[in-house]
C-alpha cells in the first residue's frame, strides 16, 4: 500500500509539474555527432535529441544489426544536415524512435524528406506506435520536388508511450531532416517537488513505523 501511495504520489507530481513542448531535431552538425563537429559519413550520436528523464531518441538501421543512422551535409535537395541509412537504394531501411520515458503522448507534427544528390527518388515511409504494430501514417511515392527542393510531411499523429519514423528503399539517398514533435516535458521545477514528496511519505511511513512497535 506505502508503494502504490508513492507512486501515485509521483506520478501526480510529475503530471502536474510538466508541460507540452515542442521539440525540432534539425540534425545540426555541431551537435548531431556527440562530441565533434558533424562531417559526411560519421554516425549520428544516440544522445542526440533525448531529454533527461523525458525522451529518448534512437536512430537505428533496421537491416544492419546494431548499427545507427548517417549524417549528410547537403544536396538532399536543399536541406542541410540530414540522416540516412547505409545499405543502398535497393537495401536500405531507417528508423528514427522517439519515446517518451514517462508513457506519455508524443504527437509527430511534421518532418522534410530530401533526395541525393538534388534529384527525385521513391520511398516508402510508415509513421507506427512503437514495435510497429499500428501504423498512424504512410506515403509510398517520390521525394524531390523539381529536383531540387525537399518534401515537408505534416502526419499530426499521436501515439502512447511514443513512435517510430521508418523509411526504406530508399533510405540511402533519401534523408530526413527539421522532425517536429510535441511532447509532455516535466520542468525542472516538478523534480524538487517529486523529491520533496518522497520526504514526506518517507516521514509518514517512519513514523508509522515507531507508532506500531
Amino acid at each position: 500500500m506505502k508503494i502504490k501511495f508513492a507512486s501515485l504520489l509521483a506520478s501526480l507530481l510529475i503530471s502536474a509539474g510538466a508541460q507540452a513542448s515542442t521539440q525540432i531535431l534539425t540534425f545540426d552538425a555541431n551537435a548531431a555527432c556527440g562530441s565533434s563537429v558533424c562531417s559526411d559519413y560519421n554516425g549520428l550520436s544516440q544522445s542526440y535529441g533525448d531529454i533527461a528523464n523525458s525522451i529518448d531518441v534512437s536512430y537505428i538501421d533496421v537491416n544492419t544489426p546494431n548499427a545507427g543512422l548517417y549524417w549528410w551535409n547537403f544536396n538532399y535537395n536543399d536541406l542541410v544536415g540530414v540522416a540516412w541509412a547505409g545499405g543502398g537504394d535497393a537495401s536500405s531501411h531507417a528508423r528514427i524512435e522517439i519515446k517518451s520515458l514517462g508513457g506519455g503522448n508524443v504527437t509527430l507534427n511534421s518532418f522534410d524528406l530530401g533526395a541525393y544528390a538534388n534529384t527525385t527518388r521513391g520511398t516508402h515511409v510508415r509513421v507506427t506506435t512503437i514495435g510497429g504494430a499500428n501504423t498512424l501514417f504512410s506515403f509510398d511515392g517520390n521525394v524531390g520536388l523539381g529536383a531540387t527542393q525537399h518534401n515537408t510531411f505534416t502526419p499530426n499523429v499521436t501515439a502512447q508511450g511514443g513512435l517510430w519514423i521508418e523509411w526504406s528503399n530508399s533510405a540511402y539517398n533519401v534523408g530526413i531532416d527539421n522532425i517536429s514533435y510535441t511532447a509532455a516535458v516535466p520542468e525542472p521545477e516538478s523534480y524538487a517537488m517529486f523529491l520533496l514528496g518522497l520526504g514526506v511519505v518517507g516521514a509518514v511511513a517512519r513514523r508509522k513505523a515507531v507508532a506500531s512497535k
